[in-house]
C-alpha cells in the first residue's frame, strides 16, 4: 500500500516498473492511496508501457460510510473517549483537564445530505471538542486544531529563543505549500520568504527550518528534511488563512519548486480551494501567472501539472495556456507558439468555449502550415493534429462542410505519413478517419462516411491485435460507427454484423473490469435491440 501517492507518483512507477520486470511467484496487489484524482493519476498511467496496461482506467472512488444515527453517537461517543486518552498520556497539561465536562452534551458532526459522513470528519470534530477551551463557542473544526497547533508551535520556539513572530507563520506556510523537501531545497524554499532572502538572513532560515523539523519530523524514508502538517483539512485550512492574509506568497514559492513539489502544491491547492474561503488561493495562482515578472519556464513547469479538476483548476489552466501563447508571440520560435496554441485551444474547449478555441486552433494550423512549408517532415505530423483539432471546434459550431474539409486534409497528410511509417502514425489516421466519418454522416454523406469508418475498423483491427488493451476500445467505437452507417445506407445484415462484434469487444471489456465501457456497452445492445426489431418489422410486412 502506498499512501498520499499523489505527492510522489514516481515512487508508484518504480514499484509497479520493479513488479513487472520481476514477476513475483504469487499474484500481488498494490494499492494507491490518494486525496484526490487528477493530473498526477493521468501522468502516471502515460508513465510507461507498464504503467499504463497494470494500473486501472480510472481510479476508484472511496465513498464515505453510511451509518444510522445511533451509530453516529456511539462513534462519536468511542471517538471522544480514546482522543481523551490520548491526550492525557501524550501532554500531561491535560491531565489537569475535565476534557468530559467538555464534551458535555457535544453532538457529532451532522450527516452530509446523503446519509453519510467521513470518519475523519467524525475524528476531527472529536478532537477540537476535547482541545476547545470554551466549549460553548461555535467555532469550526479546524480553526479550533489551527489554534492548539499555534500555542505548540510557539512553545517550541520560545524553548529554541526563536523570535522573528511575523515571519515564521509564513515560513510554515511555504514549507506546507512546497511539501517535504531535502535540505537544501528546503531552505532555497524559506529564502523565497519576505524577510527571509539575502546572505544576511541565512542563520535565520536555517533556525526556521530546524523549527518546522522539530516540529513535524520527516518521514523514516527518503531524504525529506521536514514533514507536513496532519491531517490534510488543517494543513489546507492553514494554507488558506496563510495566502488570504500574504496573497503573493504562491508568486514567491511556487518558481522555487521542482515539479514534485508543484504537484504536491497544486494537489495541496485543489482540495484546499473547495472549502469556505477556498477562492482565495484560485487568486493567488491567478497573480502569479499574470505577474509581470513571472517567467515562461516557471509558467511552463506549472502547467505541465495542472490538474483538469476541480473546475477551478480548468480555468486556471486556460489562463496559463493563454497567458504562455502572449509570452511566446513575442519570440521567434513559431513552432513553441503554434504547440501552446494548441494547448490554448484544446483549455478553451474543455471550458465550452469553442469560438476562443477554434480561434486559436486555426491560428495553430495556419503556422504549422508555414513551417511544414520549409520543414515537411519535421511539422506536417504537428499540422496534421491542429486540423484535426480544428474540425472538431468546426463540427461543434455547426459549420459542417469546414469540419469535413479539415478532417480530410488530416487524413490525407496521416495517410501519407502512415505510409512511411506505419508504426508512429496509424492510430492518429484511425483517429482522424473517425473524426472525418462522423462529419461526413452528419451531412447526411453516408457512404463516404461508411467508407472511412472501415478503413479505421481495418486500422484498429490490426493494431488491436498486437496492442488490445490500447486499441480494443477503439475497435468496438469504430465497429459502433460502422453499424450505424451501414444502417443509414439499409445494409441492415451488415448493420448487425457490426453492432453484435463491437457488443461482443465491449462485453470483454467490461467483464476485465472496465467499468467506464458499461454505458458504451449499453448505448451499443440498445443500437443492436432496434436493429433487431426493424429487421422483425421487416420480416413480418414480408410474410404478410
Amino acid at each position: 500500500m502506498l499512501d498520499y501517492v499523489e505527492t510522489r507518483p514516481e515512487q508508484a512507477q518504480q514499484i509497479v516498473d520493479y513488479l513487472v520486470s520481476h514477476p513475483p511467484r504469487c499474484p500481488v496487489r498494490l494499492l494507491l492511496l490518494a486525496r484526490a484524482s487528477g493530473e498526477w493519476f493521468t501522468a502516471l498511467r502515460s508513465a510507461s508501457t507498464a504503467m499504463s496496461t497494470t494500473v486501472r482506467p480510472e481510479p476508484l472512488r472511496v465513498e464515505a460510510f453510511t451509518i444510522t444515527a445511533t451509530e453516529r453517537e456511539a462513534a462519536w461517543q468511542e471517538a471522544l473517549t480514546a482522543l481523551g486518552n490520548g491526550l492525557q498520556l501524550l501532554d500531561e497539561v491535560y491531565t489537569t483537564v475535565d476534557l468530559s465536562a467538555r464534551c458535555t452534551g457535544a453532538r457529532p458532526p451532522a450527516f452530509a445530505d446523503s446519509g453519510s459522513i467521513q470518519a475523519l470528519t467524525l475524528h476531527v470534530a472529536a478532537l477540537a471538542k476535547l482541545l476547545s477551551e470554551q466549549p460553548e463557542a461555535d467555532l469550526p473544526p479546524q480553526r479550533v486544531l489551527l489554534a492548539h497547533e499555534r500555542r505548540y508551535w510557539q512553545r517550541v520556539a520560545n524553548r529554541r529563543d526563536l523570535d522573528m513572530d511575523q515571519i515564521r507563520p509564513l515560513a510554515m506556510a511555504a514549507a506546507q505549500l512546497s511539501g517535504p523537501a531535502p535540505r537544501a531545497n528546503a531552505l532555497h524554499i524559506l529564502a523565497q520568504v519576505p524577510g527571509l532572502r539575502g546572505e544576511m538572513a541565512e542563520q535565520d532560515r536555517r533556525a526556521l527550518a530546524e523549527w518546522i523539523r522539530d516540529l513535524y519530523p520527516p518521514p523514516a524514508t527518503g531524504d525529506a528534511y521536514w514533514g507536513s502538517l496532519q491531517p490534510d483539512p488543517l494543513a489546507e485550512q492553514y494554507l488558506i488563512d496563510s495566502i488570504t492574509s500574504e496573497p503573493e506568497l504562491a508568486v514567491h514559492v511556487l518558481p522555487a519548486c521542482n515539479p514534485e513539489q508543484l504537484r504536491h502544491a497544486l494537489t495541496l491547492l485543489s482540495r484546499a480551494a473547495a472549502r469556505p474561503g477556498g477562492k482565495a488561493l484560485m487568486e493567488a495562482l491567478s497573480l502569479f501567472v499574470h505577474a509581470p515578472h513571472s517567467k515562461p519556464e516557471d509558467l511552463q513547469r506549472l502547467y505541465a501539472v495542472m490538474p483538469d479538476q476541480p473546475q477551478a483548476f480548468a480555468e486556471l489552466a486556460a489562463e496559463l495556456a493563454t497567458r504562455l501563447v502572449t509570452l511566446r508571440r513575442t519570440g521567434k520560435d513559431r513552432a513553441d507558439l503554434a504547440g501552446w496554441l494548441t494547448n490554448q485551444a484544446s483549455r478553451l474547449g474543455s471550458l465550452g468555449r469553442p469560438v476562443d478555441a477554434l480561434k486559436a486552433a486555426t491560428e495553430a494550423v495556419d503556422t504549422y502550415r508555414q513551417l511544414a512549408k520549409d520543414h515537411p517532415d519535421v511539422y506536417l505530423a504537428s499540422l496534421a493534429g491542429s486540423l484535426h483539432n480544428q474540425s472538431t471546434y468546426l463540427s461543434s459550431l455547426g459549420r459542417l462542410e469546414e469540419s469535413v474539409k479539415a478532417a480530410t486534409e488530416a487524413v490525407a497528410i496521416r495517410r501519407s505519413l502512415a505510409e512511411e511509417h506505419p508504426n508512429a502514425y496509424r492510430p492518429d489516421l484511425a483517429s482522424s478517419l473517425t473524426s472525418q466519418s462522423n462529419q461526413l454522416a452528419s451531412l447526411g454523406r453516408h457512404r463516404p462516411s461508411l467508407e472511412a469508418t472501415i478503413e479505421a475498423v481495418g486500422i484498429y483491427r490490426h493494431l488491436a491485435e498486437e496492442y488490445p488493451d490500447a486499441y480494443l476500445p477503439g475497435l468496438a467505437g469504430s465497429l459502433h460507427n460502422q453499424s450505424l452507417s451501414h444502417y443509414s445506407l439499409g445494409e441492415l445484415e451488415e448493420a448487425l454484423g457490426s453492432i453484435t462484434e463491437a457488443i461482443k469487444i465491449r462485453r470483454f471489456l467490461t467483464a476485465a473490469g472496465k467499468e467506464e465501457f458499461e454505458p458504451l456497452l449499453a448505448e451499443s445492445v440498445q443500437v443492436q435491440a432496434l436493429l433487431l426489431n426493424e429487421r422483425d418489422s421487416r420480416q413480418g410486412e414480408g410474410s404478410h
